[in-house]
């Protein structure tokens, strides 16, 4: 109902951590979708517990925050040993305003052990837009060391995003390195 009346319960909920696990996850999603801004610093304290859902949970709900007030937690996010805490973390930097978290993010592409994690990444280099994020994704689709899928991803990625002249080139390259080594 996202009614800021309920905020002061949710942010009791989320801080107790003898309350249910269940509970805490949802009202880490509620805090987040009431924006109540009271409950930044609550979400900020769940991600020194070990709870990975908890985490994931905290960092979907940062997402809805101001990005000055959450981008540096969100970037420690994609740290995390958990890939779920990680995917989350690209969700929530998944935004014109998160360009600081661009070279971490192609770190992720690059280094990540999990495709969903190295997946997320690219679709966030796509939403922040900068010609660096854009850039990697050209050379990344080129690169026929790293898993076709995950070329494809980075492709359909540009197509949607950057249909540009640098892009449109890339493609031509790729499509005419693809076309001399099939029979």
């Amino acid at each position: 109902l996202k009614s800021m009346r309920a905020a002061p319960a949710l942010r009791r909920i989320l801080g107790d951590r003898g309350e249910d696990h269940i509970w805490r996850m949802y009202a880490a999603e509620s805090l987040g979708k009431i924006r109540d801004p009271e409950a930044v610093a609550v979400l900020k304290q769940v991600f020194a517990e070990n709870d990975p859902l908890l985490k994931a949970y905290a960092a979907s709900a940062l997402a809805h925050f101001d990005l000055s007030q959450v981008i540096d937690i969100l970037m420690e996010a994609l740290k995390d040993s958990h890939w779920k805490v990680r995917v989350a973390a690209c969700q929530g930097l998944s935004r014109p305003d998160a360009s600081p978290a661009v070279e971490i993010l192609i770190y992720k592409v690059e280094k990540d052990p999990e495709m969903k994690v190295k997946t997320e990444a690219i679709k966030a280099l796509g939403a922040i837009g900068t010609e660096r994020a854009f850039s990697f994704l050209r050379t990344l689709i080129q690169d026929t060391g790293k898993p076709t899928p995950l070329r494809a991803f980075a492709f359909q990625t540009l197509v949607e995003k950057n249909l540009s002249g640098e892009t449109l080139a890339a493609i031509e390259k790729l499509i005419a390195a693809e076309w001399e080594t099939k029979d």
